[in-house]
């Protein structure tokens, strides 16, 4: 009996530790399932979080690149080298992940595509991962009819507007100087209208922003990195010389290479300084301030005629060093370059010096189809009409439009741009199209992704 019983107790504690070991072994395989899907959880939040943020940081970094375009070509050198790269400097999300965006040039002297990569991390690094893509630029529209590093300034009278397919901008300025100033009875406008039109007297600085209306003004805080390429832009009249400027705005070619002004016939001259020209001036002859006659001198890489007047020229190219400082008209004259066809380049290499174009106090008009440069102030007096594109680059150095002066296109100057009297900047789809049609096509649009480009791993 006493066998029977210990037989019986040990098959009881046989079955104990059976089942000891069985809960033993459903316990530890419970706990490595349980590590293993914290690792897995782990792992997959952290890649989630890397993920999350490479597509947060592309997404401000294409954006980024539309908005400020200027910014990114001047910090990858203009593309000179294919192999320039620039990253924004580091990002951190409110999760703690943070993203590193940079863009690269894909081929030197173009910037027609160019890389983006992002590289996402989650909060502690243990995860990135990185979305690339080759993003192509579309030609598209000035954003703003004017650009001013210094500051805007409109007399009661004057009006800027935009009349693009619905345009909502209509001023950037980087208020180093006085900000925007519109006073009563100047209008700026745009297709959009409400909250994105200006109307008043108004006044706008970096401390003062729109906040209510007015949001077609847009004021830069910082300065002139937004315009960053007129400050070491220089316009030369050596025909071999890097246009850097015209690779963002100005007679870009549709591939996004070089303007190398090779185009025929290229007026590329010196002029003196005092030189004036009239409705009837040539390049070999032109009014040398004083009653008599003076003439231009031909630099390298010029193909015109200097016989050829002024007057009339179409689809050229004519960069002028030193001067001259005026086109000044007699009454009842019409001078006129370009047309919507064949627009013209007028570069004026003058320093700082003031050109100025004043036609003739009764029945005389000036009308530029084209793109004007200066590294000098520019003044268009009443009755003269550009349809096209006007840049100053030099320091402080505005544009002033008086009387009843018209730009049917838009204006980016390093200083002030004042409009007085019943002075317009009208951006139309019109304007747009001969500012597209200068030489090679205007190329200011915006980048997309190019299809089948976009790495997410």
């Amino acid at each position: 009996m006493f066998s029977a019983r210990k037989q019986k107790g040990a098959a009881v504690l046989i079955m104990t530790v059976a089942l000891l070991l069985v809960a033993t072994i459903i316990a530890l395989f419970s706990a490595s399932v349980i590590t293993t899907d914290n690792k897995i959880f782990n792992n997959s939040k952290a890649n989630f979080d890397a993920h999350n943020a490479a597509r947060a940081g592309f997404d401000y970094a294409l954006g980024y690149m539309n908005a400020y375009p200027f910014v990114i070509m001047k910090r990858l050198a203009y593309c000179v080298s294919a192999s320039t790269t620039y990253a924004l400097p580091q990002q951190t999300l409110g999760n703690g992940s943070t993203y590193t965006a940079t863009y690269s040039c894909k081929v030197a002297n173009s910037y027609l595509n160019i890389g983006l990569s992002v590289q996402g991390a989650n909060a502690d690094g243990s995860a990135t991962r990185t979305i690339s893509a080759t993003m192509k630029q579309y030609c598209g529209t000035m954003q703003y009819p004017v650009l001013s590093v210094w500051g805007v300034r409109l007399f009661p009278g004057t009006t800027i507007s935009n009349t693009m397919p619905n345009a909502d901008r209509s001023i950037a300025s980087g208020g180093t100087g006085s900000g925007v100033i519109i006073d009563a009875g100047a209008a700026v406008t745009t297709t959009t209208g409400g909250l994105y039109s200006c109307t008043g007297a108004r006044s706008f600085t970096n401390a003062s922003l729109p906040t209510t209306d007015c949001f077609n003004v847009l004021m830069y805080p910082y300065d002139v990195n937004f315009i960053d390429p007129i400050y070491s832009l220089t316009f030369t009249t050596n025909p071999t010389a890097s246009f850097r400027l015209d690779r963002l705005y100005l007679g870009v070619a549709a591939q996004g290479t070089l303007h190398t002004l090779a185009y025929a016939p290229v007026y590329n001259v010196n002029c003196p300084t005092n030189s004036v020209v009239h409705a009837t001036s040539t390049f070999a002859a032109l009014d040398n301030g004083s009653g008599g006659t003076t003439t231009c001198t031909k630099l390298s890489g010029s193909t015109g005629n200097l016989a050829t007047q002024f007057n009339g020229i179409t689809g050229n190219i004519v960069a002028m060093g030193t001067g001259p400082r005026l086109i000044s008209l007699s009454n009842n004259t019409t001078f006129t370059m370009g047309s919507s066809a064949a627009p013209v380049i007028l570069s004026f290499s003058v320093s700082t010096s003031t050109v100025t174009f004043t036609p003739g106090a009764s029945n005389s008009s000036i009308t530029i189809n084209g793109n004007i440069y200066s590294t000098g102030p520019l003044v268009l007096n009443a009755n003269t009409i550009v349809n096209g594109l006007i840049v100053t680059t030099g320091l402080n150095s505005g544009v002033t439009l008086n009387g009843n002066a018209t730009v049917n296109g838009a204006i980016i100057a390093r200083g002030q741009v004042t409009l007085n009297g019943t002075s317009s900047v009208n951006y139309t789809p019109a304007a747009d199209a001969i500012i597209k049609n200068t030489f090679n096509r205007y190329c200011g649009g915006s980048y997309a992704v190019v299809p089948g480009t976009l790495k997410d791993f």
